[in-house]
């Protein structure tokens, strides 16, 4: 199963496989898969980037491996969610971080990562500025994000667009001079 979740316009979609790795499916059916998703990452222009969601507690399986390497053949930016990070102590989740970082500094990839909790609602800022980051993306008041996948909310998402506001009337100032 994929999911499509829109993002804004017509041109932004966030898509979901869940389950990806860990699918009860036959083995010969997993190959057939990876082989579909290795061209799709390494052959898809319109990719922004690629958002890896991995338990804090098993970080970094084989299959994450290879969908990272994938990537990395592909030149699409990777960036790494340390999900369930609630389930550990500050200590241990800080640890687990850095162990993962270094398995990446191993593999000689290049990946941004970060402690993530959907319970606590921890790391939604951080991700949200990656995203932001790949899809150039200007918030507007006419173009909220309207998803069951909202990045933003309350006062963040108003000081969001009155920074945005205010960037674009220096942009303008600027262009008239």
């Amino acid at each position: 199963m994929i999911n499509f979740f829109s993002i804004g316009d017509a041109d932004r979609r966030l898509v979901d496989l869940p389950g990806y790795g860990y699918a009860a499916v036959p083995l010969e059916m997993k190959k057939e898969w990876q082989v579909e998703l290795e061209e799709y990452l390494v052959a898809r222009s319109s990719l922004a980037g690629l958002v890896l969601m991995t338990d804090i507690r098993h970080p970094l399986k084989f299959f994450d491996e290879q969908m990272l390497r994938w990537a990395n053949d592909g030149e699409l930016p990777v960036h790494i969610l340390l999900t369930k990070a609630d389930k550990l102590k500050y200590g241990a989740s800080k640890n687990a971080l850095l162990n993962t970082r270094k398995r990446l500094k191993e593999l000689g990839l290049n990946c941004s990562i970060q402690l993530f909790s959907a319970l606590r609602k921890e790391g939604l800022d951080e991700l949200a500025g990656v995203m932001g980051n790949w899809y150039e993306y200007q918030l507007e008041a006419d173009k909220i994000i309207e998803s069951s996948f909202a990045l933003l909310e309350g006062a963040e998402l108003e000081e969001a667009i009155k920074k945005d506001s205010i960037e674009k009337e220096s942009t303008q100032k600027d262009s008239t001079q």
